[in-house]
């Protein structure tokens, strides 16, 4: 690990919101996923459950519902690494949610990023809201590379990221670019889709 880079190692398990959103999508019952995982955040103390509801979705990206093409050179046994772009209240949360994880037969691992260069290292790219003014070298950074963009709004999806967080009625919700992420080599599973507000790259964005 980089200088630039620092392991997450601290906070404690919150596995309530990771099964649940795992067994409703599994079960293909959109209704309950967002009954089960859209967390109103009315006040600022609640935005730490925003955060979690935020990470248990990456955590099933990274799980279930987004496939990464198959390298043959890669360590199957080598860490699976989602990034934080700077310093944000998420990482902590992913920390939680992802300890003692994998991706496959990979463990999972929550890095902190001090700048997009690092991004290379990644499988998930996590971008948080003030970071979002980045995105064009971070496209650039990824372009070509299996590491899927996971932004804070849905405007940064229309900007290169493949997914993007944003909140509709005080709920969280994200948009999708399916097609970025096919692009980048990377495959959004139909389930995770009806749960998403797909973006439609006519509407703009970068080639």
């Amino acid at each position: 690990m980089g200088a630039r880079e620092r392991r997450m190692t601290r906070g404690t398990w919150s596995a309530g919101l990771v099964f649940a959103l795992t067994a409703v999508i599994a079960a293909g019952l959109e209704s309950r996923a967002h009954a089960a995982f859209d967390t109103r955040v009315s006040s600022s103390s609640d935005s730490r459950d925003a955060d979690s509801v935020k990470a248990a979705f990456v955590y099933n990206f990274a799980a279930r519902h987004v496939k990464w093409p198959d390298t043959g050179g890669t360590d199957k046994t080598a860490p699976f690494v989602i990034g934080v772009l700077g310093s944000d209240p998420i990482a902590s949360s992913l920390v939680e949610t992802c300890r003692n994880r994998k991706s496959g037969d990979r463990p999972i691992e929550v890095r902190v990023l001090e700048d997009v260069s690092s991004a290379a290292s990644c499988q998930i790219l996590v971008v948080p809201a003030n970071r979002e003014s980045a995105m064009p070298a971070i496209v650039e950074t990824c372009r070509g590379r299996a590491i899927l963009i996971v932004a804070s709004s849905e405007d940064a999806v229309r900007k290169g990221a493949h997914i993007g967080f944003f909140l509709e009625k005080s709920k969280v919700r994200f948009a999708a670019d399916p097609q970025a992420a096919r692009k980048s080599g990377l495959e959004v599973s139909s389930e995770l889709l009806k749960l998403a507000r797909v973006v439609d790259k006519s509407a703009g964005g970068p080639p």
